[in-house]
């Protein structure tokens, strides 16, 4: 089962981590620049608890953490997340290269797993676009070319795709 449930406990540190998250930014002059609906707040509080709910999903303990930027978020893998049914898995430019990135589905307080990709399996141009239109392309990979959740090696933490043979965290050039 790929979906998680996230307790009235869980969702307050979610909501302290991405809070502390936003106040850090204001500080650092970090902008939101790439969702023109949601503010820095909501998307901080959002992506803490998607982290929170992937790391629940995996059995580990959930590390929370604040301007760490490019670190992983969960082990060794980045985790996005959307509030949109079929909203599509985010790769930008600066992301590291063949990391996994898992996409969280947010109907707080339910957290579903939707896949995963490698960041290089994901720099396709067929998955690049410019979703507002503000001069920031990203490669937007719809959930139905994620692999399966249950193609990710929980028990060992790492993955293999059809696409790669190369375990998670392992240098590739």
């Amino acid at each position: 089962m790929n979906t998680i449930k996230l307790t009235k406990p869980e969702l307050m540190v979610a909501g302290l981590v991405g809070n502390m998250r936003s106040i850090s930014s204001l500080g650092n002059l970090v902008q939101n620049k790439h969702s023109p609906t949601d503010s820095q707040w909501q998307i901080d509080v959002d992506g803490a608890a998607a982290e929170m709910a992937f790391a629940k999903w995996l059995d580990v303990y959930y590390e929370p953490s604040v301007n760490t930027f490019k670190a992983p978020d969960v082990g060794v893998m980045q985790v996005r997340s959307t509030k949109h049914e079929h909203g599509k898995l985010i790769i930008r430019a600066n992301d590291k290269k063949d990391e996994i990135v898992v996409l969280v589905i947010n109907r707080m307080p339910t957290y579903t797993m939707a896949g995963w990709i490698r960041t290089n399996e994901a720099k396709q141009d067929k998955y690049l676009y410019d979703p507002n239109g503000k001069g920031a392309p990203a490669w937007m990979v719809p959930q139905v070319n994620l692999n399966k959740m249950e193609d990710l090696n929980v028990k060992t933490l790492s993955a293999k795709s059809a696409r790669s043979d190369h375990p998670v965290g392992e240098e590739n050039g």
